[in-house]
This record gives structure tokens, sequence and C-alpha cells, in this order.
């Protein structure tokens, strides 16, 4: 009689934890209610733009580069800008592991750092945002790349580097400011 039970509290936490994952959104990310366009992706150098539409029927679009780990192909930053109420957002996913209380700074070029905080951990990864003022905006467009940097839990510091090359040009593709 134990046995059972116990195999049905495992598989009670496993489909718990299935569940979970299928349900989760990624901030930063466009969710409720919205569904994929038939168009493809437009690829600008090396970002790419992709739009969607949301629950109104509005399309929302997003420009964003994936940087993966040579030979395993996962994710080591992702990162995303999109116009919410006519403000500029940045997200950026890191991997787990990351040291929570460091937070990620954001440098272009040899400009001044930008510090932020992690905000949530998903399955997928940890993510951040913040609203990009017009001068990192010209930093962006008119930088050769940009460095995202944050601490693994043994206190190591990574910087990963994140092409601006087409960045001006996708980010002047997104026309709908809303």
């Amino acid at each position: 009689m134990r046995i059972i039970l116990r195999v049905f509290v495992v598989l009670l936490v496993m489909l718990n934890s299935a569940c979970a994952v299928n349900t989760e959104k990624k901030p930063g990310l466009v969710s409720d209610g919205v569904k994929p366009t038939p168009q493809n992706e437009t690829v600008f150098q090396d970002w790419r733009k992709k739009c969607q539409l949301n629950k109104n029927n509005h399309q929302v679009c997003l420009i964003y580069q994936n940087i993966t780990i040579k030979g395993s192909g996962k994710s080591l930053l992702y990162a995303s800008f999109t116009y919410k109420n006519n403000k500029l957002l940045g997200s950026f996913k890191v991997p787990f592991g990351v040291f929570l209380p460091a937070g990620v700074a954001l440098k272009v070029d040899e400009k001044e750092q930008v510090n932020f905080v992690v905000q949530t951990c998903l399955a997928d990864g940890c993510y951040s945002s913040l609203q990009i003022e017009d001068d990192l905006l010209d930093q962006f467009k008119t930088g050769s790349e940009a460095k995202v940097g944050f601490k693994t839990i043994d206190q190591r510091q990574l910087a990963v580097k994140l092409s601006l090359k087409g960045f001006s040009q996708a980010i002047n593709s997104l026309s709908d400011r809303k």
C-alpha cells in the first residue's frame, strides 16, 4: 500500500511540474492571446524581427538576437526589444546558474555600463528587462557591439558579446510604437 501511495505522489508531482512548464509566460515576449502571423521573420544582418497578432488583432513586433553555445545549441543570451506604450523595452534571458544578487550589466562599446536586476527565473532561464532611454538607444544604433555581463553562482564574471550589426535598421522597422 505504501508503494502505491509513493508512486501516486511521484506521478502527481511530475504531472504538476509538467503542467507548470507548459503554462509559463516569458517576460518581455508577447503573450496573452497572441497568435503567430503566417509571415516569416525578417532578417537585419545579426538581428531578426518577428510579429504576432494580439487578442485585438493588432500586430505587435519585436526584434531579437539569440546567442547559443556552439555544439549544444543551448541559449546563452536571448535579447529582445519591443515598444510598449510608446516606450522601448529591452529584455534579456540568461541561463540558470547566475548569481542573482549581482544582477545583469549592459555596456555598449566603451560607453558607461548600465546595471539592472534579474526579475524572475522560469524553466528556460532567468529574465531581466529595462526601459531603453534615448541615449542608450543611440548607443545601440551607432555601436558595434554590446556586452551583457553576469556572474555565475561561483562568482565568475561572464560577458556575452551581442552584435549590433543591423540593429539600427531592425529597431527602425518597429513602426508600431504603441
